[in-house]
């Protein structure tokens, strides 16, 4: 997954996987199919894992603003990750590889679409609970989210500043809250 992370699917090569996997060509290309299948059982791995987390809030018996502030910061302590920060697998890698690969657009929008409504189930639930003005509009609240999550993403793989990510995650917290 790493590979793919830095790289992305087209700029990561067979020599690139077969050093990673520590596997041989044949034995990739039994295992898996090709490199877009590889790429894609990455993806999904990634994408359960956030998801998880994100279905988790709904479970939670924190307020609304400590999950989604947990959330955001979740995202940040991986996208910060290491010397030269990679940001978000989906967001920096996926979103460009699904110009030129469509099955790659489709999973893009199935994990946009999932982490939307766990999201926007959170919202629901804090309205349910008086927590949160019946009248928002959790749809958009939550894309709102995911959008703050994306910006954050390439902001770190662009290489900004950790604390500046962080202030800049109260502010978006400050203006939803």
């Amino acid at each position: 997954m790493t590979t793919f992370w830095c790289r992305g699917i087209d700029g990561t090569s067979y020599d690139d996987l077969v050093d990673a996997m520590d596997m041989n060509r044949p034995s990739i290309y039994r295992a898996f199919g090709n490199k877009e299948a590889i790429y894609r059982l990455s993806l999904e791995l990634f994408g359960k894992q956030v998801i998880e987390q994100v279905k988790a809030l709904s479970d939670s018996e924190r307020t609304l603003k400590e999950d989604i502030d947990l959330f955001l910061e979740q995202g940040l302590e991986v996208y910060c990750e290491g010397e030269q920060p990679k940001g978000c697998f989906i967001a920096c890698t996926a979103v460009a590889d699904s110009i030129v690969h469509p099955s790659i657009k489709g999973d893009l929008v199935q994990f946009i679409e999932s982490i939307d409504e766990c999201l926007e189930n959170r919202f629901r639930k804090a309205q349910e609970n008086g927590e949160l003005s019946s009248d928002a509009n959790s749809k958009l609240m939550a894309a709102s989210v995911q959008g703050a999550l994306h910006t954050l993403a390439v902001r770190a793989r662009a290489g900004q500043d950790r604390k500046y990510l962080s202030e800049l995650k109260r502010f978006y917290l400050e203006q939803w809250f």
